[in-house]
């Protein structure tokens, strides 16, 4: 596979991969690919020298006067903001959302023009990898909005947050 014109189906799987999101079978069958695919290989330890870079940078606490004035920040906007819509709002605006969403998706075949013969093969797959990587981007994206959700960190205040964080007040 050449890693510079070409997307490795399993790309979309190295985030998940190093996010720890995969079953075990997933997990190893990312493994087992590693050895045969130099662009997922170079990728994976890109992302490990990177995350070994941020976790030797120097953290410095925040002072105290600098978060208590951001905390009142936000609580002072959590008031004044308009009441969050209830779950069954939420469910019904998503569904709506991704169905309208499927349907565009399902729509673009029919409404696209056949492409003229002009095109060469290098430029139809340069097009399609960019297509892949576009896909693979928003799967990385769902992924993350999902997992928010499912923490349940929308809809909650701010002094929800710093009590669960159990930060000093």
């Amino acid at each position: 596979m050449n890693a510079s014109t070409t997307i490795c189906p399993h790309a979309p799987r190295l985030d998940a991969y190093l996010d720890g999101d995969l079953t075990a079978d997933e997990a190893r069958a990312f493994e087992r690919h590693l050895p045969h695919c130099p662009a997922c290989e170079r990728d994976l330890a890109l992302a490990g020298r990177l995350q070994a870079e941020l976790a030797a940078l120097d953290t410095e606490p925040c002072p105290d006067d600098v978060f208590d004035a951001a905390l009142a920040r936000i609580q002072a906007l959590d008031r004044d903001r308009a009441p969050i819509p209830s779950r069954r709002a939420r469910t019904r605006r998503w569904l709506v959302g991704a169905g309208l969403g499927l349907a565009v998706l399902t729509a673009i075949p029919f409404l696209r023009p056949t492409p003229p013969e002009r095109y060469s093969a290098a430029e139809v797959a340069q097009a399609r990898q960019d297509v892949e990587l576009a896909f693979a981007l928003l799967g990385a994206t769902t992924r993350q909005t999902t997992a928010l959700v499912r923490d349940g960190a929308f809809g909650r205040s701010a002094s929800e947050i710093r009590d669960g964080l159990a930060l000093p007040r």
